[in-house]
């Protein structure tokens, strides 16, 4: 078990972490390569996931040739998700833990490869925004998970060392991120098994959040 004590902030990544939007994401892909009579290579989805959608079309167009652009299937894509947002249910506990999270260490922040707009369409839709001093999206920066990118920029914003901030990730690309950016990584097996995200560098798991809860006690 990790000692919560040495953490001066938290940053949560979002899908999978904050909302159970994965499946959702891997829907509105689906879809996409389905109207254009493409099929999706066995366990390609599961192994982008945490990583930004232009990084899995740009992927598939080394794999195949492509009917159309990689931008228009980005829109695509973004259009069926869109469609399909309001079905995206918070993780069971979730917000208890931004809450006691944000009550032990004061500061919270928010690290995802979605973009602004997902992020702002379901973080409203939960009043999410008001608990985080930080939200970094993939259109905040240029490099996107696994590199480290996105985790130095809020390391940054929050004027913490990585050594002080706990990370809750769910994908191996997301812990190889954080741990990239100097953070412990406590890794929630909403996406993966443990024992991926141990092998990926976590620090600990969690099944579920009410775990969370009984370690904060401890």
């Amino acid at each position: 078990m990790l000692d919560f004590a040495q953490f001066r902030a938290c940053i949560f990544d979002f899908d999978g972490v904050l909302v159970d939007s994965e499946p959702v994401h891997a829907e509105a892909k689906a879809l996409t390569l389905e109207q254009y009579q493409l099929q999706c290579p066995p366990g390609s989805v599961q192994a982008f996931v945490g990583r930004p959608d232009s990084a899995y079309f740009e992927w598939l167009a080394e794999q195949m040739t492509l009917p159309v652009s990689i931008a228009t299937l980005l829109e695509e894509k973004h259009r069926f998700y869109q469609a399909l947002w309001d079905e995206v249910a918070l993780i069971d506990g979730s917000l208890h833990a931004v809450r006691a999270l944000r009550q032990r260490y004061g500061k919270l922040g928010l690290v995802t490869s979605s973009t602004r707009h997902d992020v702002d369409l379901i973080a409203g839709k939960y009043l999410l925004r008001p608990w985080f001093d930080v939200i970094v999206t993939r259109d905040d920066c240029t490099q996107h998970k696994p590199d480290p990118a996105p985790y130095l920029q809020a390391l940054s914003q929050l004027q913490l060392p990585g050594q002080q901030v706990l990370v809750i990730e769910d994908t191996p690309n997301g812990v190889k991120a954080a741990k990239g950016a100097g953070c412990q990584v406590l890794g929630l097996t909403t996406s993966f098994d443990a024992e991926v995200l141990v092998q990926a560098g976590a620090d600990a798991c969690l099944e579920n959040y009410q775990q969370l809860q009984t370690w904060l006690a401890a």
